[in-house]
């Protein structure tokens, strides 16, 4: 039986201060999947590891940044919120570069609510050259609480991602 793989803590050099992630590879990595977490959100949330977990058993590999550190959540506006968490996103994309193991994967970016807008900003920079898809789920609210609407999203989630970065 094969064990699931365990989440290494890592730290994204980022102006300013260090990113704490969460960096979690499976044995034949296919791709790798970066979370843009929205405000208010980040590394720990039990619904961004529901559907890291699930891209996880599909050998794709996720790397769970903490976009925000807590002073700013506080003390800064949503519009500042949101930039801070672009940029903060490219700093995770520049570091992935840096690593021989993560560069060479087919890469990914996954957001939902606002963090879904910090995704498209930043794949923008790159004019959207890659295939995209924005997904609604029917009836769902903002964190996803009604019955199946979390795995709805983690299936979804999935089988984009098995299309998009899989198959090449």
């Amino acid at each position: 039986m094969q064990r699931e793989p365990q989440a290494e803590s890592v730290l994204i050099p980022c102006a300013g201060a260090d990113l704490p992630a969460d960096l979690t590879v499976p044995a034949a990595v296919r791709g790798l999947v970066v979370f843009a977490h929205g405000s208010g959100s980040g590394r720990c949330s039990p619904r961004n590891r529901a559907v890291a977990a699930v891209l996880q058993r599909a050998a794709l590999a996720t790397l769970l940044p903490d976009l925000l550190p807590p002073a700013a959540v506080l003390t800064s506006r949503p519009a500042g919120l949101l930039r801070l968490s672009g940029l903060n996103l490219l700093a995770c994309l520049k570091w992935i570069d840096t690593q021989p193991a993560l560069a060479a994967l087919p890469l990914g970016l996954f957001g939902a609510s606002t963090g879904a807008a910090v995704a498209l900003e930043v794949a923008a920079a790159a004019r959207l050259r890659a295939p995209h898809a924005l997904l609604v789920v029917e009836a769902a609210g903002h964190l996803f609480a009604e019955p199946g609407a979390l795995d709805a999203v983690a299936l979804a989630t999935r089988s984009w991602f098995e299309r998009q970065l899989c198959s090449r």
